[in-house]
């Protein structure tokens, strides 16, 4: 038991110290990453350094009159808080949801290229004048 908790500790600060600190903070704000339901975020503050931040999940977002969202609820270990934007900077993961729409996303698009590249090979090709386009016995496969 006591070398289960020695080595989740160790791991906990080793992500900390060496996967947290690689993060690059986000310096335009052309550049800025949407946060979405189920983000894992880092919660900025100015008195803490940035491995000591805590992490937190987004439980709710709160778009503003004009649509655009300004403000997030988050839970953390000790609780759930509203901060704002600006103070949360999502990791490199996100909720599993979204990681699974964009692999049957992805799959959707790859299937719908391969009916369309089919599609173009059969397709005849004709000029401007309507003569048909006869393509050269060694081009095809």
């Amino acid at each position: 038991m006591q070398y289960r908790q020695s080595l989740r500790n160790t791991l906990r600060k080793r992500f900390r110290s060496e996967y947290l600190g690689q993060l690059s903070r986000l310096k335009t704000k052309d550049s800025r990453v949407s946060v979405k339901e189920g983000d894992i975020v880092l919660i900025g503050q100015d008195n803490l350094k940035r491995l000591e931040w805590p992490l937190a999940r987004v439980i709710k977002i709160f778009p503003g009159k004009d649509g655009i969202v300004r403000v997030a609820k988050v839970k953390t270990a000790t609780g759930e808080l509203v901060r704002p934007i600006q103070r949360l900077y999502p990791l490199e993961i996100s909720s599993t949801t979204r990681a699974a729409e964009e692999t049957t996303d992805a799959a959707d698009q790859m299937e719908k290229a391969d009916d369309t590249t089919l599609q173009d090979v059969r397709k005849d090709v004709r000029t401007r004048s309507g003569r048909l386009v006869k393509t050269p016995d060694r081009f095809r496969f």
